[in-house]
Order: C-alpha cells, then structure tokens, then sequence
C-alpha cells in the first residue's frame, strides 16, 4: 500500500476506513489483513471465523485487567514516596508498592499491541481481534465494526499490511492515525497536569487557611507526567515514522503533517530524553535520593545502582527502535528478526552490566521473566507469516498458545496488584487511625494539659 496509488484511490470510500470499500456492483473482494468484510462476516470456519464466546469473554477480561493494573501502578508510583505508609511495608518485600513495574508492564502490554501492526496475513481473525482490542496502548480509540454481508462473487483479493491494516480494523484512517495518537498523547498529558494543577491549588487553600500545606503530595503529582510521557513513546514513535515513510513514499509530501511529525521527534521524543538524561548525569547521588528528585524522575533510576542510573537509556532505546521498526519497514519477516534481536540484546546487556540495586532481586528476576515472555510472543508471531506452511488448525492452536500465555500473564499479574493494592489500602487505614489518635490527644492537651497528662499516663 503507497497513498495516492491509483490502484487505492479508484475503490470507493466507505465509513471509517479510507481505503477499501465494497465495490458498486454488489461484488466482494476479499480483503486480508483489514476488516472482515462480505463473506468473510459469515465465515465460520477457517481464518475468518469468528471469535467464539469463550473467546470474547476472555479478551475483554484480560483487557480490563490490563487496564485496572495500568493504574493500580499509577497509584503504587504515587504512593511509594508516602512516609507514612513506608513503615508498614517491610524493605525489599515482593509485596511493597513500586516504581520500576509500571515501565516493565507499559513495555509488555505494548508489545502485545503492536503484533496488530504487523503483516501476519495467515493471522486467525480472533487473534487479531484480541490484540487490537489493545490498541488502547496505542491512545487509539477501538471502534471496529465489521462490514455486513454482500452477495457476489469476488473480484479481486487485497492485502492489508502493517499499520493501514491495524488501522482499518480498529475503524481509524491511516492518513488521521498520527494525529489520533497525539491527540491521545495530549488528552492523558493534560488530565495529569489538571491534577498537578488542582493539587497546588488545594495546597495554597490550606496554607490560606493556617494549616500545615502538602507540597509532597505536588510533586508526587508531578511524578505521573513523565510515566504518560514513557507511555507515548512506542505509540509517537510508531505513527509518527509510519507518517513519514507514507510521504515520501507516495512523493505528495505535504507540508503540515511532515512539521507535526519532525516536531514531536525532535521535541517529546528526542528533546525530553535528553533533559533527563543531562539531569541525572549531572547529579551526585546523594541529589538523586531527595525526595523531589525521586518524585520527579526516580521511575528511571530509583531502582538502580548510581552507577547504571542511564539504564533507562537502554529501555527508552529499545521502545523507540520497536516503534520505527513497525512504522517504517513493510517486510514482517525482518521486523520480526530485528525484534527478536532486540530483545536478546536487552538480556544480554542486562545480564553484563547488572544495573539494578543489591536489594532489588525481584526487579532482576522480573526483568527477565518478562523479557522471555515477549520473545515467546515474538516466535509464536513468524507463525503466521504468509510463507508459513502450517494447516488452519495448527495456526489455531498457535493463536491459543498465545492468548492463553498472555492472558495467564496478565490475570496473574493484576491479582498481584489487588493484593498489593489492598494491603495499601489496610495500610491507609492503619495511618489515618494513627493521625486521628494524635490529633484527639493535642485536642486534649490543648483544653487541659492536666487531663492529657492523665490520657498519656501509663497504668501499672
């Protein structure tokens, strides 16, 4: 697919999709990689039946639980620095609110977004249906609607590759995919900022009225913008390279779209790398523990030793290669290769340098763990390639391989943080019961000093 081919361009544009359409004349061409479309709507054997209910219910599940988790860690970063709560937790616990899980599970539910933006033509329809589901990861909108059945005979059979396909099946235009995605980007960026905002408001509130303010709190806030900000960088990445590659490769370059794209390269991408980079290059150790600093950016270093506190260098580097990988290249085989590579120089490099802290086992382990994890998914992937010989049964089974792995993975995971979330939430309970005890024994002291003597006296 180049834009503005003629040979695109002559087929009629219907609904959301920009590309193909159902022809004039009641005929049905059979589209691979895109939406169902026709006969395909009615299939229900092969690699266009449809999802069973079983099937549905569970990508549905696995989905939620993947979002609860999203931000039941927003809220552990939050509260990791609270030292009222930091008592409660044993040092070194599997079970302590954390900031490095929240980059680790970003990358891997990422990861399952973009198999969708793959070339995998001999890709089961709901396979494809459970990984588009996440293109919420993507800040894409999931809006896909299935043509409805036409009768005819097929004229022609069309190939949806890459991201015009992923777009097509979601219901979002290649040529508005980049825009949608900043538009995402911008819409979660402005919502944490409103917090911060509303924060500091309350904040100045209390210290109106005399009481102590919680400036803590403010920069606790502030601490949520740059995980949006990691969050957007496979997404920015990915369409915004995707944007590019379009234009010159259909040689109508236009000019605003180009500016968008080059802006948020040089800008939100390769700009705030580089202001994090110099601040934690510049700064001892000892800055890098205070508080604000941990706030502020301890989701890139906290967990690591002084020494590879530019580990982050590594994951942000491996984010945005995925990112250009699925936006510039059309070949599947060499993105899958490139990938695989990817990831077993991230394991190597890791296991060489060992970044992390003496105490941080569970970080190293996890590391690892969910590393193998998404090569799995990347072998299970050159499944279904389109020179792949395998029988529709067997391509099944692979496609429930890999639902089944990840959807273990994912339920799995958000029970651990229901379990952390709720010791959190005892915590919480256990502090506030404290601060109500000491504030009813200064109410008390504050009336009559005697009596508080006698409150506090300790009974033999």
């Amino acid at each position: 697919y180049i834009r503005g081919d003629p040979t695109f361009t002559s087929i009629s544009d219907e609904g959301s999709s920009s590309i193909f359409s159902e022809g004039g004349n009641g005929s049905s061409p059979l589209v691979i990689g895109g939406k169902k479309r026709g006969w395909q709507t009615e299939a229900q054997t092969g690699l266009y039946a449809a999802s069973s209910s079983f099937h549905n219910t569970l990508r549905f599940s696995v989905c939620s639980a993947a979002i609860v988790s999203i931000m039941f860690l927003m809220v552990f970063h939050f509260e990791v620095l609270n030292k009222g709560l930091a008592r409660h937790f044993p040092t070194g616990s599997k079970w302590t609110p954390n900031t490095w899980e929240f980059a680790m599970y970003v990358q891997y539910i990422q990861q399952i977004a973009a198999i969708s933006a793959l070339t995998l033509l001999k890709t089961p329809y709901f396979l494809w249906e459970f990984t588009d589901l996440f293109s919420w990861a993507n800040f894409l909108v999931y809006r896909a609607q299935d043509d409805p059945p036409a009768s005819g005979r097929r004229l022609t059979t069309i190939i949806l590759g890459g991201l015009v396909g992923y777009g097509d099946r979601i219901g979002t235009s290649e040529t508005e995919m980049m825009y949608e995605t900043i538009s995402g980007f911008a819409l979660a960026l402005g919502f944490f900022l409103g917090i911060v905002f509303g924060a500091t408001m309350y904040n100045r509130w209390l210290e109106h009225i005399g009481e102590k303010g919680r400036r803590g709190v403010i920069w606790r806030c502030l601490g949520l913008v740059p995980l949006v900000w990691f969050f957007s960088l496979l997404p920015l990445t990915m369409t915004v390279s995707f944007e590019i590659s379009m234009e010159f490769k259909s040689g109508m370059l236009e000019l605003w779209p180009l500016v968008v794209a080059f802006l948020v390269l040089i800008l939100v991408i390769c700009g705030v790398t580089i202001v994090v980079v110099r601040i934690l290059l510049h700064r001892t150790e000892r800055d890098l523990r205070r508080f604000r600093s941990r706030a502020l950016w301890g989701v890139f270093y906290a967990d690591c030793k002084y020494g590879g506190r530019l580990f982050f260098l590594l994951v942000i580097a491996q984010h945005v290669c995925m990112g250009m990988c699925l936006g510039l290249l059309d070949d599947s085989m060499v993105i899958l290769v490139l990938l695989v590579t990817l990831h077993v120089m991230f394991l190597v490099t890791v296991f060489l340098t060992n970044p992390f802290q003496d105490g941080t086992l569970l970080v190293k382990r996890g590391t690892y763990v969910i590393t193998t994890v998404k090569l799995v998914n990347l072998a299970l992937a050159f499944a279904f390639l389109p020179m792949s010989t395998l029988s529709v049964p067997g391509l099944d089974r692979v496609a429930n391989a890999f639902i089944g792995l990840n959807s273990i993975v994912i339920i799995g995971w958000c029970i651990r943080h229901v379990l952390i979330f709720g010791k959190l939430v005892i915590a919480s309970t256990k502090v506030e019961f404290e601060n109500w005890n000491a504030r009813n024994l200064q109410a008390a002291y504050d009336i009559s000093p005697s009596s508080y003597q006698l409150a506090v006296k300790t009974r033999y």
